[in-house]
């Protein structure tokens, strides 16, 4: 699959964090692990939270169809 505009939602655990459109390749682990570090970001509380326990919703601009639930990989350094 070719990048694309996509709809994505962070959770922390359980929590809704925030929903943006963005641009990625949902086929693509690179763009999907750089999209969950990004939207780590826009949580003003991530300084408080286990990066471990985020996760990104990948949906379907168009359809609101979920193409995939991603959870990254670990980083050197991350809490």
């Amino acid at each position: 699959m070719a990048s694309q505009l996509i709809e994505v939602e962070l959770r922390w655990r359980h929590l809704k964090i925030t929903t943006f459109t963005s641009q990625a390749d949902p086929d693509n682990p690179d763009d999907l692990q750089a999209l969950l570090l990004d939207a780590i970001k826009r949580d003003p509380a991530a300084q408080r939270r286990d990066v471990p326990e985020y996760k990104i919703r990948i949906y379907d601009r168009k359809t609101r169809r979920k193409l995939i639930s991603y959870v990254g990989r670990s980083e050197p350094g991350a809490r």
